[in-house]
């Protein structure tokens, strides 16, 4: 695991931290908007576009699926698909799946922008992924400083 809650609680004033909580708290209120029909316009698509396939992939990552488009198809069919990216452990966050994820928020079609062209869920779902990825590196580098 890369953090956790104590570390967390040692470092509560670090600028860092508050950066990336401001940033969570945004892309937990993008993932509140979205509706159930948003989810399923969005897997409703039969050959979507890259950054949509960049974004369902790296949110199965973080959900320990398989991050091809036919496992984000499925997961989006669960009634309880949002409850389970809202309510998502972002300290159990592993070192596997923060370098699998690197490539997806690296990729130039991962920006919020060009996923806001892509519809809300889409943009959603990457800003969502972008936050637990940012902070799992947050924690990671605050860890690698704190004293074992």
């Amino acid at each position: 695991m890369i953090g956790n809650a104590q570390t967390a609680e040692r470092i509560a004033g670090s600028d860092e931290l508050g950066g990336i909580m401001e940033m969570l708290s945004a892309a937990m209120k993008a993932l509140a908007s979205l509706t159930k029909s948003c989810i399923s316009e969005l897997k409703m698509l039969a050959k979507p576009p890259a950054p949509v396939l960049l974004a369902t992939a790296a949110t199965m990552v973080l959900l320990n699926e398989k991050p091809e488009w036919d496992s984000a198809r499925k997961a989006m069919q669960d009634p309880n698909f949002l409850t389970r990216l809202l309510s998502y452990d972002k300290e159990s966050v592993t070192k596997k799946q923060m370098n699998a994820l690197r490539a997806y928020v690296e990729d130039p079609l991962f920006a919020p922008e060009i996923m806001k062209r892509c519809g809300l869920a889409a943009h959603g779902l990457s800003m969502w992924v972008i936050a637990i990825y940012r902070y799992a590196k947050i924690m990671e580098m605050i860890n690698s400083r704190l004293p074992p």
